[in-house]
This record gives structure tokens, sequence and C-alpha cells, in this order.
């Protein structure tokens, strides 16, 4: 299978259905489906292969992760969004540059289909990280 990439800027911040689940509890599979998912535009899952719902990588400076794939209306070519959570905290860095705030948005990404990943829960995800939980 041809490995295609699509560069884009990944934007990140809260959704209403993100507040919504996070009440029901962060480890619900309705808060990871929540937030285990990349908005993008028709023309960029044309090109990568995906349809709505298809697992995609996306890969920054700071690593890779898997999520489900939402397609947007409304989306710019070129520009892509996820939630924030543990999914996107994977491939956002915590450096602030002095501002106290790490960097949200215009994150230069690559995505790429990913149809033999499967998405890793939120409980994964923080075994995972340095030290676990």
């Amino acid at each position: 299978m041809k490995k295609v990439g699509v560069k884009a800027v990944l934007i990140s911040g809260r959704t209403l259905q993100q507040g919504r689940t996070s009440e029901l509890g962060k480890l619900s599979e309705d808060y990871l489906s929540s937030v285990a998912v990349c908005e993008m535009d028709a023309n960029t899952m044309e090109v990568l292969g995906i349809h709505e719902g298809d697992a995609v990588r996306l890969e920054t400076l700071l690593g890779d992760v898997v999520v489900r794939s939402k397609l947007d209306q409304n989306a710019r070519p070129g520009v892509v969004f996820m939630p924030w959570g543990p999914h996107a905290n994977t491939i956002l860095g915590s450096e602030t540059h002095g501002c106290g705030m790490p960097s949200y948005k215009g994150v230069p990404v690559i995505l790429f289909p990913a149809p033999d990943t499967s998405v890793r829960t939120i409980d994964d995800l923080l075994h995972l990280s340095e030290g676990g939980i």
C-alpha cells in the first residue's frame, strides 16, 4: 500500500460535545469518541483515500497519534481540527515560549491513512505516558 501523506496545519480547541461527554467521565467511550477525532475537509479525505470514521494518523515533530477522521463541511483545505484532550496532547508540545500557554494552534502536521491501526483508549494513553498514572 502506498503511503500518502497530506501536510496540514493543526488547530485545537474545546468543543460542545467534548464538554457534554466529559460529564460522563473522561474514561468513558462517549468522551473518547468526542476527543479522539480529527476534523478535515472532503478534499483532504479524498487525497488520503479515507472516509468519515476511518483511522487517520497525525504526525508532528513531537510524535504521532491515531484518531478517527471526521468530515467538516466548513473546514478549509490544509487546516485540520482536534479537540483538546489526551490524543491531541500526545502531538502538541508543552513549551510556552515564555507566554505561559503552549502552542495549540498553527501546528504543522502530516496526516496518513491508518487502516490497520486502532485508536488507543485514554487509559492506554495515560499508561504510555512517562510515569503512567
